[in-house]
């Protein structure tokens, strides 16, 4: 489907007075295109999404009738590896693909609380930044012999020295 945008675009080259084929080499949409646009009626909106939904234009996604199944499996085990939730959906007889499958499966899991290495990445940028105050970090990480060397480095440092600050205060803060 051409975008709305795309065929409001030929609609207001054809008013202009352009020849369909003039209209075809400036858009670089076919002709027999040009000419079957020039019979639509005007575009008004520009929301491709909602048109298609409107005119029900593609492919029923198949894999929307095991969306409750798919959430059923997924409050009773969270954990559970996507290619066991595709095993046990196609058994009660899903036959679409799996990568369609699978992004379902993605968009209904639960997203955890930050996780420990997002946590950790996180902490880090923010120390980069001075995001944290350097009151707050002595706070966490007084015990650390050199803190402030530790942190300038780190800051500062060639990318080495900043590497081994960076892996000295995530130990130190209990990060592996």
């Amino acid at each position: 489907m051409l975008g709305l945008l795309k065929r409001h675009e030929v609609q207001v080259l054809l008013k202009a007075g352009h020849k369909r084929t003039e209209v075809s080499r400036l858009t670089g949409i076919s002709r027999s295109s040009v000419q079957r646009i020039s019979a639509e009626a005007t575009t008004e909106q520009f929301d491709d999404t909602a048109e298609r939904l409107k005119r029900r234009i593609g492919r029923p996604s198949i894999v929307k009738g095991f969306w409750e199944t798919i959430s059923d499996i997924l409050e009773k085990q969270p954990d559970l590896p996507s290619s066991d939730i595709l095993r046990q959906v196609q058994n009660s007889g899903y036959r679409g693909g799996k990568t369609v499958l699978y992004a379902v499966v993605a968009s209904l899991r639960r997203i955890n609380s930050i996780s420990m290495q997002n946590e950790a990445f996180e902490w880090m940028r923010a120390v980069q930044q001075n995001a944290i105050s350097r009151s707050t970090l002595e706070k966490q990480l007084g015990h650390v012999m050199e803190l402030r060397k530790l942190l300038k480095g780190m800051r500062n440092g060639p990318s080495p020295q900043r590497t081994k600050a960076m892996a000295v205060l995530f130990l130190e803060r209990g990060i592996k």
